[in-house]
């Protein structure tokens, strides 16, 4: 999903999850920890291949979702493991351009 200038991907949602589109979700709220993960190994990937112009929008993506802590929506080692790898990966490739 492309948004704004930033970029990631989203699992699909059953009608009956809470938080499907059929159901109201605070504009607050960060993304799933699923979420958080697949756009992380997308920026990964994106990073080890050196594409920094598709690096870029993901990572905005995925620093976005940091909460004021720096962490991710939940402390589980799902999204805080592959969001952190990401962004140092990114990272890497951006210092190295």
């Amino acid at each position: 999903m492309i948004l704004g200038g930033t970029k990631h991907w989203e699992k699909a949602r059953s009608d009956e999850e809470p938080g499907s589109a059929n159901t109201w979700r605070p504009p607050y709220v960060q993304s799933r920890s699923v979420d958080i993960e697949m756009t992380a190994y997308a920026l990964l990937v994106h990073s080890l291949n050196g594409d920094l112009s598709g690096a870029v929008p993901i990572a905005k993506w995925i620093i976005s979702q940091r909460n004021p802590n720096g962490g991710f929506s939940s402390t589980q080692v799902s999204d805080f493991q592959p969001g952190f790898h990401g962004i140092q990966g990114f990272r890497g490739t951006a210092s190295a351009q």
